[in-house]
């Protein structure tokens, strides 16, 4: 018999159009009021904006380490506020040559240091950190041949090669190290590889590197294997993971040594300091007492190992906040900077509404120059009382409220807001719905 089953049908899927009698695109309100990603606008406190301005400042002009705490309960945004910073700090100071910043989002402290460092560098891209590793010893590469010339081309590349039938033998320092490839770390390798260079000789050099900045031959041996290319990558990956190579080393390298190498690779590429923010950080209250100690403990000698070039943004709550100092106060002290959150107002949440909308707004069809508007001035008012400024309940029931408007050809007014919950639940249970299917 044969199979009556329909395919997946798509060529006549639309857009949906029923917002446009609002002049906007699409619901930009997220549907559990926490945005996956940063909306692109800034924090609606301007002193938070002011305080990790001046943060960002004072850390990335002396160099030196600072600890920065936003304290805040659930629904307050403060995940909201550090994807904000890192997309500031990325966009504006990642690209500054010898002076550039980069900031690494870290959704938890992990359940030891070891996990926190490793996660740390997955976050920032093990393919792209050691882009950075091998791009040092490129450098050093292009060092030796400037230095020793064609002798030590003829180390790299002891004889002619002819790449296809149809050209001629080449030497190995017409193009294994020219300097657009020995910029470029990955080409650099892959054109070795290709053209049967001296691998183990290169792996000296990188190996030669590697050392004075890991400190054990065979951290420095592991990140400089060549071999073959998809072998090479996993074994890089399994270097760059404290927990997986610890227990390979003759001699031991405590994490915050181990986090210092890694900062030292950051620096040598040019960067003058890496911001890691660290969200959900209440976790660590989570802990036995004997283990909270003992983490905040090590992870404090990680600081303190590490003084320069480094800094660190927490997200925490409040009560945890307590918790952690009460375990370990000389942790705390180490962190004297922050803001704590508070419940907004009618005048900052229409502010984020605004923003919100902005972002899916036509202008050329929007009917009225109130920036809220499908909303009202006495709907906010309502969403205030009843969300008691937690942003992120403010965000949900806008959600509800422009889907509930949209379907009913209405504006948002204080009576739609007094009768959320009457429509609230079947409007979240056909998303959930359509999200399942």
């Amino acid at each position: 018999m044969p199979d009556q089953r329909e395919d997946i049908d798509l060529k006549d899927l639309k857009l949906t159009d029923k917002y446009s009698k609002f002049g906007l695109n699409s619901n930009p309100f997220p549907v559990t009021g926490l945005a996956t990603e940063d909306p692109g606008f800034a924090p609606f406190d301007e002193k938070i904006t002011k305080e990790l301005s001046a943060f960002v400042q004072d850390t990335y002009t002396r160099r030196f380490f600072g600890g920065f705490v936003i304290i805040g309960e659930y629904g307050f945004g403060k995940t909201y506020i550090l994807k904000h910073l890192e997309r500031r700090i990325n966009e504006s100071l990642s690209l500054r040559g010898e002076d550039r910043a980069y900031a690494i989002y870290v959704m938890n402290p992990k359940s030891s240091p070891e996990d926190f460092v490793t996660s740390i560098i997955e976050r920032f891209g093990m393919h792209q950190f050691m882009v950075m590793a091998w791009r040092l010893v490129t450098e050093r590469l292009a060092k030796e041949f400037k230095s020793k010339g064609e002798s030590f081309a003829r180390e790299i590349l002891s004889k002619e090669v002819q790449l296809n039938f149809f050209e001629p033998l080449q030497f190995s320092k017409a193009f294994i190290l020219k300097p657009d490839l020995l910029s470029s770390p990955m080409k650099f390798l892959d054109e070795a590889y290709r053209n049967k260079a001296n691998l183990a000789s290169i792996q000296k050099h990188a190996e030669d590197t590697f050392l004075p900045i890991f400190r054990a031959p065979e951290i420095a041996r592991g990140l400089a294997t060549l071999g073959q290319r998809g072998e090479a990558n996993y074994l890089w990956s399994e270097w760059l993971n404290y927990k997986q190579f610890k227990k390979s080393l003759k001699k031991d390298v405590s994490v915050p040594e181990f986090f210092q190498s890694l900062m030292t690779v950051f620096r040598r590429n040019g960067f003058r300091q890496v911001y890691v923010l660290i969200d959900e950080f209440e976790d660590i209250a989570d802990l036995g007492r004997r283990e909270r100690k003992e983490y905040l403990s090590r992870l404090r000698d990680l600081i303190e190992y590490n003084l320069e070039f480094f800094s660190m943004v927490l997200c925490v709550k409040r009560q945890a906040w307590d918790i952690i100092a009460e375990a370990h106060p000389a942790f705390v002290e180490r962190f004297p900077r922050g803001v704590e959150l508070k419940d907004i107002g009618v005048e900052q949440a229409k502010k984020m509404i605004a923003e919100y909308l902005d972002g899916v707004a036509d202008q050329a069809a929007r009917i009225s120059q109130d920036p809220i508007y499908p909303f009202t001035n006495e709907a906010v008012e309502e969403l205030v009382d009843k969300s008691a400024g937690v942003p992120r309940v403010i965000l949900e029931l806008c959600f509800v409220l422009l889907e509930y408007a949209a379907e009913e050809n209405k504006i948002i007014d204080k009576a739609m807001v007094d009768q959320i919950e009457s429509f609230r639940e079947s409007i979240l249970f056909e998303k959930k719905l359509q999200v399942n299917i």
